[in-house]
């Protein structure tokens, strides 16, 4: 057998293994206290996810808008993401369901009477909605697996695994009608004043820093282009009035750079930072994860942890963060 072959086939297993398998990460310990949460009244939550990035990368010269946001909101020095691949990241994100329970990037539906933010089983029930760019779905046919290629790309930009809300039964077959859209209704909601409680955004392939457009897949990270992306869509929303005063934005990266198979499982450190009349600019040193990330805006909606065994119901609240 070939050289070239060997390699082909040794990249093909890899993909197979990397589809099927959680890792799970460890977050450090942090003895110290996290300080008092503030409820902040009223605010509405946007949170937008990117893929695979270091932070001392993402908060760096190279990167304006993402550095911007750190120096002039609140930035997490030791903020880490919960497992490898992508997918078990952002299920738990809005489930506090365990990392474990995802088998990597693989097609996964959980039944109806899973919990997860926004449903209709929490007693205090946020709005929401995900808007996903270059989506593919409509209200007729809104659960679809299918990705979508712009003319003249070589590959897909619209990713399902990256569309978290996607994997529970009851949004596939009632809530995806009304509350997963695309990118472009971001604007639109915002500039209405009709954001839901909490929106979730998901750039695509190409502006979530998670590869070029070269048709190679796993290429090296571009986290120029997704800063551009941001600076083109969010540097309006950081000088509109009602937005600062009324959104709270949070940024944030679903797993670091990494590469399969993953040695290193203490170290999936990602950047975070938050802005908005509701956040104290400044650095915040304590040790936080996804899980405290989900517990605290389930906090400012006033739920339950979604998962009182999982992860959310162990996390932490972040506090002396909001004002």
């Amino acid at each position: 057998m070939s050289g070239k072959v060997t390699k082909i086939l040794s990249f093909a297993f890899a993909a197979v293994l990397m589809a099927g398998c959680t890792v799970i990460t460890s977050t450090p310990r942090d003895a110290s206290g996290t300080g008092i949460f503030v409820r902040p009244e009223g605010a509405k939550v946007v949170l937008v996810m990117l893929e695979n990035g270091s932070p001392e990368q993402a908060n760096s010269a190279a990167n304006p808008f993402l550095q911007r946001l750190a120096s002039s909101g609140a930035y997490f020095d030791r903020y880490y993401a919960v497992a490898h691949p992508s997918q078990p990241n952002y299920v738990a994100l809005i489930s506090g369901m365990k990392a474990d329970a995802v088998s990597g990037d693989r097609k996964i539906t959980f039944p109806a009477d899973t919990p997860f933010l926004g449903d209709n089983r929490s007693q205090h029930r946020p709005s929401w909605k995900l808007y996903a760019e270059d989506y593919p779905g409509d209200k007729d046919n809104c659960y679809t697996e299918k990705g979508y290629r712009p003319p003249g790309s070589k590959k897909d930009t619209y990713s399902r695994k990256h569309v978290p809300y996607m994997s529970f039964k009851q949004v596939q077959e009632v809530e995806c009608k009304t509350s997963i859209v695309g990118f472009s209704q971001f604007e639109r909601d915002t500039r209405n004043r009709t954001l839901s409680d909490f929106s979730l955004v998901i750039p695509n392939l190409l502006h979530d820093a998670h590869d070029h457009d070269s048709g190679v897949k796993n290429s090296v990270p571009n986290l120029s282009q997704a800063d551009s992306w941001l600076n083109d869509n969010f540097s309006p929303m950081l000088v509109d009035e009602w937005f600062q005063k009324n959104a709270i934005l949070i940024v944030t990266f679903d797993e670091n750079d990494a590469s399969f198979p993953y040695q290193d499982k203490t170290g999936n450190r990602v950047y975070l930072a938050m802005s908005g009349a509701h956040v104290k600019p400044g650095i915040v040193h304590h040790v936080y994860d996804h899980y405290d990330l989900l517990r605290t805006i389930e906090e400012i909606f006033n739920v339950l942890p979604l998962n009182p065994s999982g992860g959310d119901g162990q996390a932490r609240v972040i506090g002396d963060v909001f004002q």
